[in-house]
């Protein structure tokens, strides 16, 4: 019987190896990002600016979670798109993620300020 058991028990360990093996580590990025995951900002809206040239600050409407305070540098939720750029001319947005580039490689939200040109 307690060969039963050494085989059990083998068996029961090189099945948690194999778990663990692909069990992605919580303290490193996804690399496995999905185009139909990712979240476009088709309805998103830069609706108000304020800042001078050294610092801009944003508020951007999106239709799932209300208005975002945002700077230059700033991930949007869920983490899919980043704020490379940030100034009286709108904003511009790069995927968070370099590697998975799906479609657009960068997006420009036009500024709420409505200039006339002369």
């Amino acid at each position: 019987m307690s060969g039963w058991r050494g085989a059990a028990l083998w068996l029961g360990l090189l099945s948690g190896m194999v778990r663990a093996e692909t069990m992605r580590d919580p303290f490193q990025p996804r690399q496995d990002v999905s185009c139909e995951s990712r979240t476009l900002p088709g309805e998103w809206r830069l609706k108000g600016m304020v800042g001078s040239s050294s610092q801009w600050v944003g508020w951007l409407a999106q239709t799932q979670s209300g208005w975002l305070r945002v700077r230059g540098g700033d991930v949007i939720p869920p983490g899919d798109w980043r704020i490379t750029r940030l100034d009286r001319t709108g904003a511009t947005l790069r995927p968070a993620d370099e590697k998975a580039r799906c479609g657009a490689a960068e997006l420009h939200l036009g500024s709420p300020f409505h200039h006339k040109k002369e």
